[in-house]
């Protein structure tokens, strides 16, 4: 146990510079991606999207698909908040502390997204109207409107960006530095929440990239490159033991 627990820090150095420079590269990358998406994969995939869940002329997802994507889904929800505290716990308890850092991140990435929803109305595609054939008098349903407050609870406007998939990748990305061994695991749980909701029509393929983005750059700050992530290597590292002075005096002639 002491030999695996020095082998991880050893790799801690390793891997903090490494998950630094690569969350780096989210913010351009993401941009561009989000803004080609905005353009020119948004309507085409929701529209391919939307005719299976409907089931329109006869098309449907596999069955094993949606049941999946479901299960999977609650890696970016409070059902699977709830499951990896059982299991951080149950299985490694005397680091308990690690929980903080995992709840901070979950805590900023829903508050950033919620706080843009705020002023940032967009159709879900589920409320968009693809049976209309005139689909280019719609294009303005979809552009981002900056109004705030008047639609703020109202779900169907709420496209934007997508709380569910920021939430998974914050989850990745903490989760991934805690326990490294698992990150493809992670990693795999958070793509299959953006997956499933790009496929239950209730965003379009740039909404989950912004919401990877924030959740990435959420995640990182709670790790590697913010003031947060050093309060939060005090509060994880081992307490020392203090010598038990009175012990020390009973051993001295």
């Amino acid at each position: 146990m002491g030999g695996m627990r020095e082998t991880e820090q050893a790799d801690e150095p390793f891997y903090r510079t490494f998950l630094g420079r690569w969350l780096f590269l989210v913010l351009p990358l993401g941009t561009l991606s989000a803004v080609l998406c905005r353009y020119w994969v948004d309507l085409p995939v929701a529209h391919w999207c939307w005719l299976r869940r409907s089931q329109i002329d006869g098309l449907a997802y596999p069955k094993h698909v949606p049941n999946l994507l479901v299960l999977a889904e609650s890696f970016g929800t409070w059902s699977g908040m709830l499951i990896v505290t059982v299991l951080i716990l149950e299985l490694d308890y005397s680091r308990r502390r690690r929980l903080f850092r995992y709840f901070t991140s979950i805590f900023w990435a829903g508050l950033i997204v919620n706080l843009m929803k705020l002023f940032i109305t967009r159709i879900r595609p589920r409320g968009f109207r693809f049976c209309d054939p005139d689909l280019v008098l719609q294009l303005n349903s979809i552009s981002i409107d900056w109004t705030p407050w008047d639609s703020a609870f109202r779900s169907v406007e709420g496209s934007f960006p997508s709380g569910h998939t920021a939430v998974a990748f914050a989850t990745c990305v903490v989760l991934s530095f805690l326990y490294p061994k698992g990150k493809r695991i992670f990693l795999l749980l958070a793509i299959l929440v953006g997956a499933q909701r790009i496929l239950a029509c209730a965003h379009f393929p740039s909404d989950v990239i912004v919401g990877t983005m924030i959740g990435l750059l959420v995640g990182g700050a709670c790790t590697v490159f913010s003031p947060l992530a050093r309060f939060c290597d005090r509060l994880e590292a081992p307490k020392l033991r203090q010598p038990d002075s009175s012990a020390e005096e009973r051993k001295e002639p």
